[in-house]
């Protein structure tokens, strides 16, 4: 059954839960990253991780540009963003891999996406998404990548879910009609299309 959000008074009942729609809509996706990133092997080494944040650069520059001027709510993931690639560049510099960043490239925009604020949410949602993963990472790899830091992917389990729920509620009450969906949908697939696409999956 289908939650119902706070709404104006007199509005149309959601016919839509905009969580579980943007899931299904990356499910496939998701599943790819998952099982076929070097990161994720019970293997990986400090040289995957490396790897693995030296595509992530450019492709948080990229999410960051398209995230910021879209109200306070998405500015604020893109001030999240900013510290999560301050994190990233002191993690590629304890390993001595502080190379030139990429020059980032635009995240599967069509025309017109990059003023679209239901796309640039879909993008947020990869994001933020994608620091629940980075807990579990930091969990498996903390000791195996001893004495690394891990800087990237460390954060209490506890504040990572609290930021999610927060997230959660955001979007829930901002993606609140079908056009402002599909829009939050094609930036969430844009998203998780181009993380596949830089890690050659």
């Amino acid at each position: 059954m289908l939650e119902e959000f706070a709404r104006p008074p007199g509005a149309a009942p959601l016919k839509f839960d905009v969580l579980m729609s943007l899931r299904s809509a990356t499910s496939a996706l998701h599943t790819r990253l998952d099982a076929r990133l070097p990161i994720a092997r019970a293997d990986a080494s400090l040289h995957d991780y490396v790897a693995h944040l030296r595509v992530l650069r450019p492709w948080l520059l990229g999410l960051r540009e398209a995230l910021a001027g879209h109200g306070p709510a998405l500015d604020a993931v893109a001030r999240h963003v900013d510290a999560k690639l301050a994190d990233l560049e002191q993690d590629l510099a304890q390993a001595g891999d502080a190379g030139p960043a990429d020059v980032p490239v635009a995240t599967g925009r069509r025309a017109g996406d990059s003023e679209t604020p239901g796309f640039a949410w879909g993008l947020a949602y990869v994001v933020e998404g994608s620091q629940l993963g980075g807990a579990v990472l930091h969990r498996r790899l903390r000791e195996r990548l001893a004495p690394h830091a891990l800087r990237y992917l460390a954060g209490s389990e506890e504040k990572v879910a609290a930021r999610w729920r927060d997230f959660v509620h955001r979007l829930r009450r901002t993606v609140v009609d079908e056009s402002g969906l599909r829009q939050a949908q094609h930036g969430a697939v844009a998203g998780f299309e181009d993380l596949v696409r830089r890690f050659g999956l």
